[in-house]
């Protein structure tokens, strides 16, 4: 790895893995490296969507997992989650996990601690056969009414989107992300080309492009 050529202006590595990363997977991989001392896994938890997700069969092992394996816990959304829905998220959290510390945010200390998971063992199958990405090219001048109303509607085993799109009307390059449901849309500094990349288990690719494109043709449908 490049990163070790780094080692003596490097204090601390931090790894951001991707939303369906396992933390025994990292973990093991830190332990068969002699030069990595795995300090904390931290796992971060939509206060809003978790119920929804640890009910999802597609999602439940996953969700689980990556709670199980955490040292270090931080809700997001608290402040536009349902109030009784985030207090259920913790109470499932606390129960699948009553070791871990959970955090109002991240911060740099939760990041340093004796990783107290170091024995559980690695799963054998990983679940990124059942993952699959969609990637869409979209031309310039999308119907943003359109654009929105597809997301709006889509099934909950659409879990991400991200990717750049050009409104109707407005020349400006918009930075697009869909998680837990919602969607944000924002100016992006540079020019880019249209794309948008769709993430969830056992995605219909060919399906899920022509849904989505046809949405985008014709706004008054329901893309789903």
């Amino acid at each position: 790895m490049r990163i070790f050529a780094l080692r003596d202006q490097i204090d601390r590595l931090v790894i951001e893995a991707c939303g369906v990363a396992e933390p025994q997977r990292l973990t093991s991989l830190a332990r068969a490296e002699p030069d990595l001392d795995c300090q904390r896994v931290v796992t971060t938890v939509c206060a809003q969507s978790f119920s929804d997700r640890l009910a999802d069969p597609a999602t439940c092992r996953i969700v689980e997992s990556q709670v199980a394996g955490a040292d270090a816990i931080v809700f997001s959304r608290q402040d536009t989650a349902d109030p009784r829905r985030a207090e259920q998220s913790r109470s499932v959290v606390t129960a699948i996990n009553p070791r871990a510390r959970v955090w109002p945010e991240i911060a740099v200390q939760m990041l340093v601690g004796p990783h107290r998971h170091a024995a559980m063992p690695t799963p054998r199958a990983s679940h990124f056969e059942r993952f699959g990405a969609v990637v869409i090219d979209l031309p310039p001048g999308i119907d943003r009414t359109a654009f929105e109303a597809f997301f709006a509607a889509a099934p909950p085993s659409l879990h991400r989107a991200k990717g750049f799109v050009t409104f109707g009307g407005d020349d400006r390059t918009q930075l697009f992300q869909l998680a837990s449901g919602d969607l944000w849309i924002e100016p992006h500094g540079r020019s880019e080309r249209g794309v948008a990349v769709l993430l969830g288990p056992g995605l219909d690719a060919e399906g899920l492009r022509l849904s989505f494109l046809a949405a985008l043709m014709a706004p008054d449908t329901t893309p789903f």
